[in-house]
């Protein structure tokens, strides 16, 4: 995916400068390191999709917002599991952290 800035939100996490945005997923990229990219599936579905068919709906549990303060778990957490370069990928589940 071609970086452009639209839609990203900056933020800064132990001094380190990162955009992130959420669009089903959260993508977290280092500021000034366009191929360093964090994903993190949440398991956001759109409940619109399961309105007649509750039976089938996703049991998983989800974040109400993805907040700064999310983000932050996210991207300390993804350090710690061996996140320097290149892409990573993380699943949040029933708020815990899993690498995918």
């Amino acid at each position: 995916m071609a970086f452009n800035g639209r839609g990203f939100r900056k933020i800064v996490i132990d001094g380190k400068n990162y955009r992130w945005k959420f669009d089903q997923t959260l993508i977290v990229i280092r500021e000034n390191k366009k191929n360093d990219r964090l994903e993190v599936d949440i398991g956001w579905y759109d409940e619109w999709l399961y309105l007649n068919d509750q039976h089938n709906k996703p049991k998983a549990k989800f974040p109400e917002s993805v907040t700064p303060s999310f983000v932050k778990d996210a991207v300390i957490f993804a350090s710690k599991s061996g996140w320097i370069s290149g892409s990573f990928y993380l699943v949040h589940r029933s708020d815990v952290f899993s690498v995918r």
